[in-house]
């Protein structure tokens, strides 16, 4: 039953995911928002409720724990996890980039929040995060 939903959404879908492939985000602050906009984009074309999935996570006070994660109940949270962080490697490029450097490659979600509480964050001054994922 799963296997015949995941060909469903395979066959729905209405762009290739290749072909929305968000440009490198810089660190430009005015450029934020719409590159967040093309990455959410860009990783729900490829599993969808990941756009939910990191809409949460930039809601959150603190940077997201494994528990917090299984928690999300979306089949596909364990895996976005994993493989975000390659995503964010290969998607920035300066000083974004050497935040997410600073993080653990298996913490995914938790280098988005950093890089999302560093350039929205949820109160306070922009960039009041640490840029360093591994102090938090």
């Amino acid at each position: 039953r799963e296997k015949e939903n995941e060909d469903r959404d395979r066959q729905f879908r209405l762009l290739d995911p290749k072909s929305i492939k968000p440009n490198k985000f810089t660190g430009d602050r005015k450029a934020w928002r719409a590159w967040t906009r093309n990455m959410k984009a860009f990783l729900n074309a490829q599993h969808q409720g990941a756009r939910k999935a990191l809409e949460y996570v930039e809601k959150l006070e603190e940077k997201p724990t494994t528990e917090v994660i299984e928690a999300m109940q979306w089949k596909h949270a364990k895996a976005l996890n994993e493989s975000l962080y390659d995503v964010l490697v290969s998607t920035t490029e300066g000083e974004p980039q050497i935040m997410v450097a600073n993080c653990k490659a298996e913490e995914g979600l938790a280098t988005w929040w950093r890089v999302a509480s560093f350039y929205e964050p949820r109160g306070g001054a922009v960039g009041r995060g640490s840029n360093d994922c591994l102090a938090a």
